[in-house]
């Protein structure tokens, strides 16, 4: 008689732990997941990952993910969560993030906006880093859950385009759309760069916001200066001065930018790296400056508004000791003296 006492007490007991634990649940399961999500969140993981986390009871459930480090990433930050018994990683598949890109110039700087997979993310800082070294650039990609698009690897040529011939550009791509805007000083710029777009994204619906506005004063046609030379390398043949056939192009478009002041006089500065003798240096960098002024004579542009000088390799810009930054050294420059 007194085992069968035990026996419906322990019953009860187990039935009032059972209901305690049901009753619960849906709470526990609650505060699991918001702390799992909280997690993932910390750990700078996609917000499509972040939203498919699920938990039942305490065991929480991770989309399948393919990348092993971002997996394990996951992993971790789930399974630090104190109550999380079991973690799995195999429940469905991972909904993607279609891309985009957004970039414009703000007050302080450059901000560059989007989704984008690591790898086209790397090659996109290393251009605008490259077009202004000394101008603040924000980032805010996201590179996690991101799915892949042939569009994003034309994405470093655009900004070069951009930055090349359009006064404080800003680009969206997004949903089959290219939007751009800023300041061209001819029509004929603005047509080619619209063409030039078109080439890039095929398919693509390209948006065109540009404002055809020829330079208005010194200071905007410096800063087109300014942009273009980031952008683009007066080409020579090796240890000449003779202009390469991309040599010739690339002046020909700083003429097209120049002629929209006609009566404004301009620098031009021709620099090399440091390899070779310093005489030697001087001597050619002088001589490749003189042979841009007298390009540009050829294409139209009086003489008597260039000045020239050579510095060789004394106005470094960037490291001698790497082939990138020799590359970066050997350029020339425009400054407007009036």
């Amino acid at each position: 008689m007194r085992f069968l006492s035990w026996l419906v007490g322990l019953a009860l007991l187990a039935l009032l732990a059972f209901f305690c634990v049901n009753r619960n649940a849906p709470r526990i399961e609650s505060e699991l997941t918001a702390s799992s999500q909280a997690a993932l969140q910390q750990a700078g993981l996609s917000p499509a990952l972040v939203s498919l986390l699920s938990v039942d009871g305490r065991d929480a459930c991770l989309p399948t993910i393919t990348d092993p480090e971002i997996a394990d990433r996951a992993y971790q930050a789930v399974a630090s969560v104190r109550g999380v018994r079991v973690v799995n990683t195999d429940c469905g598949e991972l909904q993607l993030a279609e891309p985009f890109f957004h970039a414009r110039r703000t007050d302080d700087g450059i901000l560059i906006e989007g989704a984008i997979i690591p790898d086209e993310t790397s090659r996109i800082y290393g251009v605008v880093n490259a077009l202004g070294p000394s101008v603040p650039v924000a980032r805010e990609i996201l590179t996690e859950g991101v799915a892949d698009a042939e569009w994003t690897q034309e994405l470093p040529a655009a900004i070069r385009l951009l930055a090349a011939r359009v006064l404080d550009p800003e680009i969206s791509v997004r949903d089959g759309k290219v939007t751009v805007s800023g300041r061209v000083p001819t029509e004929r710029v603005r047509e080619g760069v619209i063409e030039r777009l078109g080439q890039l994204f095929p398919g693509f619906e390209i948006v065109d916001r540009l404002e055809t506005r020829p330079h208005e004063t010194a200071a905007e046609l410096q800063r087109a200066l300014d942009q273009f030379v980031a952008s683009r390398v007066v080409e020579f043949e090796f240890d000449s001065d003779a202009l390469t056939a991309q040599g010739r192009n690339t002046v020909g478009e700083v003429a097209a930018t120049l002629a929209s002041l006609p009566g404004l006089r301009v620098e031009i500065a021709g620099h090399t790296d440091s390899v070779g003798e310093d005489d030697f240096n001087m001597d050619l960098s002088q001589k490749r400056a003189e042979a841009v002024r007298n390009y540009l004579v050829e294409l139209g542009l009086e003489r008597g508004r260039f000045e020239t000088v050579g510095f060789g390799e004394t106005r470094p810009i960037a490291d001698n000791e790497t082939e990138e930054g020799r590359q970066r050294n050997r350029r020339t420059e425009f400054r407007v003296l009036d």
